[in-house]
């Protein structure tokens, strides 16, 4: 059972007995670091592994809340937390990048930034195929406590798939490592791998090896128009049952309820997006293959897109709803079988048209996952967002998926369960939380079921 926290300023003596003055954050900057509106009593910024056992090693002794930042771009993502005694920063912690190009591997700290691993690898013409909300802001850290996952995961799967080996610093301070630094030395079960998407409340990346990928030689993107969703969805499997399909490919369902200067209520676009990556000699032919397909299936226009029209749309989609222009709303990804995306897909935009909803939707036939966006202010009152997330939910239940809502304005994600069931696992989750995080000083409620 976690102790009582001991008083702010008590709190910061006891850690400046361990760390030098610049590991600690001065008391002005605490409102920075906040959590979810909670103001932590003390942040510590160490800037080695020793200096991060310690302060974990003092926090774990002591009792009190610990929430783990890298560069802070999705603290929103999880559930309000249950308190926070001290944040642990790790903006000052030095992170290599070790590259084996001829193993096509990286091991990489976990503070550094997606996108400079993406430009230190695409030095060798390698990269990391990920693209996760936010990526050109991300840690590496931060990308696998989320898992996260863009477009790219139809074609090249989740980070579960990518990831090597790990070195996490436990509850305790102690640091373990799994798996390796080469793709023949993981065998059997790979513990580490119970720290992606657990939100930090096992423990502390500080380290990760990936596989990685040769950048392909050709990049082209084909967007083609269709006159409703359903038929870009029925579009979107044949093109994927297809030899020619594309490694990326997202259905968008554009400005739902919105009215005209005069009133009238718009017609919401819908756009197929397809991303075709491969070699230079079979290109021209996929994207014959992939255009014919399109106009056989209803298309009302398909035409290859620029490409820095193309980079800026697969940014959007993978940033979507996540991005601060969106502006405050909510924002719930729903998932099931690919085969079952349709039906689901379809009973969100009724219930969207039902209800005058405003938003977008976007889709991915291939991977399951439908994510819904409603911008403004309304969904800060906790009936409205509440009931919204109900409805969503049900549609989830009906094709066997879920639901979790990504992002929520604070006053009504209070009283929201962002995760919903998690079914028979939350019993497993929980006891590997209590043998791996006894004390329950790692994030408590951040995760599944108040984990």
């Amino acid at each position: 059972m976690r102790a009582k926290a001991t008083s702010t300023i008590a709190l910061r003596e006891r850690l400046a007995t361990l760390l030098p003055p610049e590991a600690i954050a001065p008391a002005s900057d605490m409102a920075r670091y906040a959590v979810d509106g909670v103001v932590p009593q003390a942040v510590a910024l160490p800037a080695s592994v020793e200096q991060l056992s310690a302060a974990l090693r003092l926090a774990n002794d002591q009792g009190w809340v610990v929430a783990v930042r890298g560069s802070g771009a999705l603290m929103e993502y999880g559930g309000v937390p249950k308190g926070v005694d001290l944040v642990l920063g790790l903006e000052r912690m030095a992170s290599a990048i070790d590259h084996a190009p001829g193993d096509l591997t990286v091991t990489v700290g976990a503070g550094v930034r997606l996108a400079a691993l993406q430009e230190a690898l695409g030095k060798a013409g390698q990269w990391l195929p990920v693209d996760p909300p936010l990526a050109g802001r991300q840690t590496m850290g931060g990308m696998l406590a989320t898992n996260l996952s863009g477009p790219l995961s139809l074609a090249y799967g989740g980070l579960r798939d990518m990831v090597i080996g790990m070195r996490v610093a436990g509850p305790d301070g102690v640091v373990t490592k799994s798996g390796g630094k080469v793709v023949k030395n993981v065998t059997g079960f790979d513990v580490g791998k119970a720290h992606i998407g657990a939100l930090g409340t096992l423990g502390v990346v500080l380290e990760a090896s990936f596989k990685v990928a040769p950048l392909p030689k050709k990049d082209v993107t084909l967007v083609a128009l269709f006159d409703s969703l359903a038929q870009a969805i029925k579009a979107s499997h044949e093109l994927l049952a297809h030899p020619s399909a594309p490694q990326a490919l997202e259905v968008v369902l554009m400005g739902m309820n919105r009215r005209d200067d005069e009133g009238r209520m718009r017609q919401p676009t819908c756009n197929l997006y397809a991303r075709l990556l491969g070699s230079e000699g079979a290109m021209e032919r996929r994207l014959a293959d992939c255009s014919r397909l399109l106009v056989q299936s209803r298309a009302v226009n398909v035409q290859p897109a620029g490409s820095q029209a193309a980079g800026q749309t697969w940014e959007w989609l993978a940033d979507f709803g996540w991005d601060p222009q969106a502006g405050s709303g909510l924002l719930v990804r729903l998932g099931c079988l690919p085969s079952q995306v349709g039906e689901l897909s379809q009973g969100i935009e009724e219930m969207m048209l039902r209800e005058l909803h405003q938003g977008s939707l976007v889709v991915g036939p291939g991977r399951g996952v439908a994510k819904v966006f409603m911008p403004g202010l309304k969904w800060a009152d906790a009936d409205t967002a509440g009931t919204a997330v109900e409805a969503l939910r049900g549609l989830a239940a009906g094709v066997q998926g879920y639901a979790v809502v990504e992002r929520c304005p604070l006053p009504a994600k209070a009283t929201l369960d962002v995760w919903g069931n998690p079914g028979d696992g939350l019993a497993l989750m929980r006891r590997l939380k209590e043998q791996m995080d006894p004390r329950g000083v790692l994030n408590p409620g951040r995760y599944v079921g108040g984990i």
